[in-house]
C-alpha cells in the first residue's frame, strides 16, 4: 500500500501529484506530463523524491479557456456569470487578476529635445 503525504502546505494550497493531472489531461508517461506542464508554464515543485504542482495552478490553466470563451461571447455580463459558476471566491478573484494583469508600461528615459535635429532624429528612431 503506497504511503499517501498530505496533500496541503502551511498556507493550505493543495498540492497535486503529476499521475492525478495525467488523470486529468489523458497522458500517462511522466515525461509527457512534465513536458505538458513545462510548456504551459506551469511551475513543478519537488518534494523529497517526488514532483508535485500546486492544485491552483493547474486549475487556473484549465479554466482559463471557458473564462476567456465567456468573455468573448457575454461581454457585458461575463464576470457576473463566471461568479455564479464559480464555487470560491478566492478563486474567482484569483482569475480575475490572472485575466485582466496589464502590464504597466512607464518611459525609462525621458528626452529633452535641444534643436529641430534632435527632434528629427527622435522621429526617424521612433519610426
Amino acid at each position: 500500500m503506497k504511503r499517501e503525504i498530505d496533500n496541503k502546505n502551511h498556507t493550505g494550497l493543495k498540492f497535486i501529484t503529476l499521475t492525478q493531472i495525467g488523470d486529468e489531461i489523458n497522458l500517462r508517461n511522466p515525461k509527457s506530463i512534465r513536458k505538458w506542464l513545462i510548456d504551459r508554464g506551469i511551475t513543478l515543485h519537488k518534494l523529497s523524491s517526488k514532483c508535485y504542482v500546486y492544485k491552483i495552478d493547474f486549475d487556473l490553466y484549465i479554466e482559463k479557456p471557458f473564462v476567456l470563451s465567456l468573455r468573448r461571447n457575454n461581454p457585458k455580463n461575463w464576470k457576473e456569470m463566471y461568479k455564479a459558476i464559480v464555487n470560491d471566491d478566492a478563486f474567482f478573484n484569483l482569475m480575475m487578476l490572472h485575466l485582466e494583469q496589464d502590464p504597466i508600461k512607464l518611459p525609462t528615459t525621458k528626452v529633452c529635445l535641444k534643436s529641430k535635429q534632435d527632434y528629427k532624429i527622435l522621429m526617424e528612431l521612433a519610426a
